[in-house]
Formats: structure tokens, C-alpha cells, sequence
């Protein structure tokens, strides 16, 4: 067997044992704030403020499982070739050893990122790896899953990072700006440092400067409007997004508007009732997640219900609340819907 059809067929297998870390739906209520920095074995140290508004890809591995293995190279490729749009890659490894062990595999597999002894994201329940997560420059988390099927979504949160608002255009006098935003400077603090330099009497300082602010701005706007848009379908993701365009463009005119916008909705009481059920539905899913993984049975027969007994019973109790709140929410329907598949009703 030739060399490339062996090195795909080895893909092809890898993927296949993947197992529950492929597709499914998984929960994506989690930010940075909930990665759980494991020791630094290899790499440069990162902390989660250093991954703040960066678009960062965290992965739980082994060097035991052969799919983790496989997902390395790939995974050093992309950091390569991210990295100055500004990609965090780091890899969370699971399986213990000595950390001189762990670095000496990982060098000889010639990866280019950091890697960490232990870590992950505090409250993620799967089985599962390689197990990702990707989080993009607003600190949400908006895929969980195989690594194999990660970039087109990875592509797509890099192109919505702070770095990409200035449109690819290279910057010569406030280049410190531009390498900023790249290592995760929040916009706040590159709109600020460009409003200064607005009026500067070198005329391509000042180009510059009017670029950058226009720029971040129109990005900063185009979140807050994004975030508005969700208020119907996903109330949750609304307030969150509203919630982080204000802290990443504290003291600026982003900020005010996003302030405003979660303001009104604070007086929305139809709104507010959407909101707290889908936060209430946001933990029920999360109480299933737990238990999908295992479901290779019929999830209503008493085999299933007695060793999934205590997860069923707080999901029970979850949905019982939003139909008895906010029976009228479109989160009771979505509960609803759970229940039923357990035979909870």
C-alpha cells in the first residue's frame, strides 16, 4: 500500500474513533472564564487572561489515543498559519505520565503550541477524545467536538476577531496597535490608544489613527447590533453578547450602546421571563449532555432510568420550574420536548 493512502486511511480511522467528540449537540454555555489552566509542560505559558479576545482552540488529548495523535500535526499547522491573526492553540493532555514524558512526545511529534499537563473547561461532561473547544474573540465558546471538523468554524471566528475589523491593511506608524489586537489587546484599550493619536500632527499617524477608530468601531456597532437580533430567538446569547461588547469596549461609545441596549431589555418583562427560562433550559441541556453519551439503550426503560436516576431527576425538576414560570416561553416547548424523550412527563 503506497504511503499517502496509508497516512489517509490513517485520517479516515482516526476520525472513525473519534467516538461521542464527533458531532452531537453539544453545550456551548461556557467562556475562557471556565478553562482550567493545566501545568505548562511545553510551549509558551498561557493563563486565560492571556487568550482574552483572542480566537483560541482548546483541545483535550492523550498520547494514548491514536485520533489524538493523529489531530497534532494539524492542529501545529493551523497554529502556524493562524497564529498572526491571532489563533491560540493549546492542548490540554488527559491521560497523566511524567511531564518529561509529555514534552518529549510532543516535541519529537514536532507540535508548535503549548501544551498543558491536565486542564480543560471546568463543567464540560463528555467521554470522548480528541474533545475540543473553540472559543472566539468575545470569549464564547461556539463549537465543541471532534478537532477533524472544527475549521470552517475556526475560520469564521477568525474572521470576526478584532484584528480582522482592520480589514488585512498593514500598519506602519501604530503597528503596535495592529500586533495588539493580534495577541488579545481588548478593543477598548486599541480605540482609546487611536482616539489619542486622532489629531497627531503627522498626517500618517493621523490616517492611521482615524482608520483604526473607525474600524473598531464599525466592528464594536456591528456586535452590539448581532447581539440585539438575538433577542427573539436566543435571549440567553443576547444578554451575554450585549454583556461582553460592554466590557470589551469599556469607556467607549460601543460600550454606552451596548449598556443601553441590556438596559431596556432589563425593563422588558416578556423578555426577562425568555431569558431566565432559557438559562433554566441552558442546564437542563447541560444535565443531559451528561447522560447522551451513555444512552445506547431504550432512555425509557427502567435499566436506563435506574443508573441515570439522580441526572433524570434534576432534569425532571428543571423543566417542572419553567412549565410551572414560563409556561408560555419558548424554552417550556424545548423542555417539553426532553422530557418526552425520557419519559418524564
Amino acid at each position: 500500500m503506497k504511503a499517502k493512502t496509508l497516512v489517509s486511511l490513517g485520517v479516515l480511522i482516526a476520525v472513525a474513533a473519534c467516538g461521542d467528540s464527533l458531532g452531537g449537540e453539544w453545550d456551548l454555555n461556557f467562556t475562557i472564564s471556565n478553562i482550567k489552566p493545566g501545568k505548562a509542560v511545553y510551549g509558551k505559558p498561557v493563563t486565560p487572561q492571556d487568550l482574552e479576545y483572542r480566537v483560541v482552540l482548546l483541545e483535550v488529548w492523550g498520547m494514548r489515543c491514536p485520533p489524538c495523535v493523529g489531530s497534532l500535526p494539524m492542529l501545529s499547522k493551523w497554529q502556524d498559519d493562524y497564529k498572526s491573526r491571532g489563533l491560540a492553540v493549546v492542548g490540554a493532555h488527559c491521560q497523566g505520565g511524567s511531564d518529561d514524558a509529555l514534552s518529549s512526545f510532543v516535541k519529537k511529534q514536532g507540535v508548535t503550541y503549548t501544551i498543558w499537563a491536565g486542564g480543560g473547561v471546568k463543567g464540560a461532561d463528555f467521554r470522548g477524545i480528541p474533545h475540543c473547544f473553540l472559543f472566539d474573540a468575545t470569549g464564547q465558546c461556539t463549537y465543541r467536538g471532534s478537532p477533524y471538523t472544527v475549521l470552517p468554524e475556526l475560520k469564521e471566528a477568525l474572521a470576526k476577531a478584532p484584528f480582522a475589523a482592520l480589514g488585512g491593511r498593514e500598519l506602519v506608524k501604530l503597528k503596535s496597535i495592529s500586533d495588539g489586537l493580534k495577541h488579545g489587546m481588548p478593543p477598548s484599550r486599541a480605540l482609546k490608544k487611536a482616539q489619542s493619536l486622532v489629531e497627531s500632527k503627522d498626517a500618517e499617524t493621523a490616517d492611521e489613527a482615524k482608520f483604526v477608530v473607525e474600524s473598531l468601531t464599525n466592528w464594536g456597532e456591528k456586535l452590539v447590533e448581532e447581539a440585539k437580533a438575538k433577542k427573539d430567538t436566543d435571549p440567553a446569547g443576547c444578554a451575554a453578547a450585549l454583556r461582553r461588547a460592554s466590557r470589551g469596549f469599556s469607556g467607549t461609545d460601543v460600550a454606552k450602546r451596548a449598556s443601553e441596549a441590556l438596559a431596556e431589555l432589563k425593563g422588558d418583562r416578556a423578555f426577562q421571563a425568555e431569558l431566565k427560562a432559557a438559562q433554566i433550559l441552558e442546564k437542563i441541556k447541560a444535565l443531559e449532555q451528561r447522560i447522551r453519551a451513555r444512552a445506547d439503550e431504550d432512555p425509557t426503560t427502567d435499566k436506563f432510568r435506574k443508573r441515570n436516576h439522580t441526572v433524570l431527576k434534576n432534569i425532571r425538576g428543571g423543566v417542572r420550574v419553567i412549565n410551572k414560570k414560563y409556561p408560555d416561553s419558548r424554552a417550556a416547548a424545548e423542555a417539553g420536548a426532553i422530557a418526552a424523550k425520557y419519559g418524564l412527563n
